[in-house]
């Protein structure tokens, strides 16, 4: 991606064989629930499906920021994407998740993404939620350019079952926030 430079450090990441067989990445954990990651190349910002960018901004704080907008997305079929803006950030071991669309309609629902400013929270207030009995499909998290365009390379080790980036070091989340 780019020249080795001073500062660069190696970030490596267990590859997950539940992506299938057409995907490599690994899987993080949402709130107790698995949102399987790629990193994609050739798109700018990092997209999540619907059912993940749900439970994302559960964790994360998160609301939608902007109106809802057409990407490419699987095969280069423009789907709806809203901006997800989120209090707490996303982070996949020290590399920090920038940029992030939800599939607002795709992959599960979105439904429940609060829009536009953070409202005041009453701390006294209970929330209780249900899912229902269906099983959720797969979700997934790709990491776009706007995340690891910084990075010197990103490398698969299939033997291994890791994958690796060398990126610059970036201040840990707690000393920016």
């Amino acid at each position: 991606m780019r020249d080795l430079q001073a500062g660069d450090q190696a970030m490596t990441f267990p590859l997950d064989k539940d992506m299938g067989l057409s995907q490599t990445g690994m899987k993080i954990d949402v709130g107790g629930k698995p949102v399987y990651v790629a990193f994609s190349l050739a798109r700018a910002e990092s997209v999540v499906t619907a059912t993940g960018g749900r439970w994302i901004a559960d964790v994360h704080g998160g609301r939608f920021n902007g109106d809802a907008r057409e990407a490419p997305i699987l095969y280069e079929i423009p789907r709806p994407i809203r901006r997800l803006e989120l209090d707490r950030p996303l982070m996949l071991g020290d590399l920090e998740i920038r940029n992030l669309a939800v599939r607002v309609s795709d992959m599960g629902n979105s439904q429940g993404i609060p829009d536009g400013a953070a409202p005041d929270q009453d701390l006294d207030e209970i929330v209780v939620t249900g899912d229902s009995k269906r099983k959720v499909p797969t979700q997934r998290l790709y990491i776009g350019l706007d995340t690891i365009g910084h990075c010197a390379s990103l490398t698969h080790d299939f033997k291994a079952g890791t994958v690796t980036l060398m990126c610059p070091k970036q201040p840990s989340a707690a000393a920016t926030g």
